[in-house]
């Protein structure tokens, strides 16, 4: 999940582990994103943030597990692939984001 951490006066964005709960500090080498896939066109489906298996613990599959669990088949990406088209379906360039970079 995304929350708001107050870091020296600021709101500060940071991803948190929908699993464990404790943050992704590192979306190159720890974060992942898991969802539902294989859906038909137009469908939507919510995403966990989490770490990958071998950074902490299980994470990862304890989050494909939900959604084993509603009979659904899960997929995953690389957190910075997924942060990549995010910010690219939202209409913002790489200058975008560094002008803005703390």
């Amino acid at each position: 999940m995304i929350e708001i951490v107050q870091i020296d006066g600021r709101a500060c964005p940071k991803i948190f582990c929908d699993s464990c709960g404790e943050e992704i500090a590192d979306a190159k080498a720890a974060g992942a994103v898991v969802y539902i896939n294989l859906m038909p066109d137009g469908d939507k489906s919510s995403i966990a943030y989490v770490h990958k298996n071998f950074v902490k613990g299980d994470c990862m599959k304890r989050a494909e597990e939900a959604v084993r669990s509603k009979g659904k088949e899960p997929g995953w990406a690389e957190l910075t692939e997924h942060l990549a088209y995010l910010i690219s379906n939202v209409g913002m360039t790489s200058k975008d984001v560094e002008k803005r970079r703390v």
